[in-house]
């Protein structure tokens, strides 16, 4: 048995496929992701660490949005998922924890039943990472509208975005995306407009 750790832009890729509302390649579909947790290399006014719990739609919690745009990693993502006609709430950690909650469709299932649709989840859900480890660089990051749609959403839900996200704009640049990151040289204010 192999361990794995999933890559925190795997998770950053599932909540821009959310927030676009484009769907996952393969059997898995999300139906809606609720909580999340975000991590920084160093502290700042929002803390090291955030978390929202129990949201109706965290790809719209200003909370995660501005986070995002501070370069600040997902540490984990949880939310109903869809595997065929079953729906799964799962919470995902990078370490390469999964955890299969016993509601929605597995609720009242018998305990070989909900193994079995764990298994399977499992399954769909480390395929797709083994899938999008295999694309492209370019696929395997959000395109730069997503950074745009977030700090659209944040001005809309009043928050003032008061630093340059270039440095956010320059990690996917050498992460190795070839969207307009490589044309985009610098200026907060020709970005937002």
């Amino acid at each position: 048995m192999n361990e794995i750790e999933f890559d925190p832009d795997f998770l950053l890729w599932l909540f821009a496929k959310e927030k676009n509302s484009e769907g996952l390649p393969g059997n898995l579909s999300i139906n809606m992701l609720t909580d999340a947790e975000i991590r920084g290399s160093e502290p700042d006014l929002l803390g090291q660490r955030s978390k929202v719990d129990d949201s109706t739609d965290i790809t719209k919690s200003a909370l995660v949005l501005i986070n995002v745009l501070q370069q600040k990693a997902f540490v984990a993502l949880e939310g109903v998922f869809g595997l065929s006609d079953k729906f799964v709430r799962a919470r995902v950690s990078n370490d390469g924890r999964v955890h299969v909650k016993a509601d929605h469709a597995i609720h009242g299932s018998s305990d070989i039943e909900r193994m079995a649709i764990s298994i399977a989840f499992l399954r769909e859900f480390t395929s797709l990472y083994e899938s999008w480890k295999g694309l492209d660089d370019e696929y395997r990051l959000p395109p730069l509208e997503f950074l745009t749609d977030i700090y659209e959403e944040c001005k809309r839900q009043g928050v003032e975005v008061t630093f340059s996200i270039d440095s956010v704009i320059e990690e996917y640049r050498q992460k190795g995306s070839s969207e307009n990151y490589s044309d985009y040289q610098s200026g907060f204010d020709d970005f937002t407009e």
